[in-house]
């Protein structure tokens, strides 16, 4: 029954190697993302559950037959430990990418609620002048009351709002 376990055990061990190369595909939204990231947790959990089932039986084993499979047993034990290390490494760089993913995620619909703000209140400030045209008019009124002129006060206007 050990051996039959061990074999169980290096299928899904090598499936786990295969998975942790390819790394969590790149998801559209956070939410996607966190729950591949959630899928692969759970696989984890999985494989270390399979682990302490397969260390469980090997204690049961008879002192002879623990001999006999020791080397074997702990190839097999540093090989996991190595995998696990990689797990955990991958899951809290996988944790970090997600917590900054929603992080921009807040920043940006913030950033979106001051653009809808910001164009509310566009129809509004097109009433205003342009410095430019302000600066224009002010001239035009200094001129006019330094030289007695008449201006043509449609013109101004025209000139000044467009």
């Amino acid at each position: 029954m050990y051996l039959n376990e061990c074999k169980l055990y290096e299928d899904v061990y090598n499936l786990t190697m295969e998975r942790l190369n390819r790394s969590i595909q790149v998801a559209s939204t956070s939410d996607q993302y966190a729950r591949q990231l959630y899928e692969h947790k759970t696989h984890n959990e999985q494989m270390d559950e399979k682990r302490r089932q397969l260390n469980s039986l090997y204690d049961r084993l008879d002192h002879d037959t623990r001999t006999r499979y020791l080397k074997q047993h702990h190839e097999l034990e540093k090989r996991s430990n190595d995998l696990q290390d990689k797990i955990i490494q991958q899951t809290i760089r996988s944790d970090y990418l997600l917590r900054i993913w929603r992080e921009y995620e807040i920043r940006l619909e913030d950033i979106r609620r001051q653009l809808d703000e910001i164009q509310k209140q566009l129809p509004s400030t097109k009433r205003l002048c342009p410095f430019e045209q302000i600066q224009a008019a002010f001239v035009l009124y200094k001129v006019e009351n330094f030289f007695p002129l008449k201006i043509n006060v449609e013109l101004l206007k025209v000139f000044v709002f467009f």
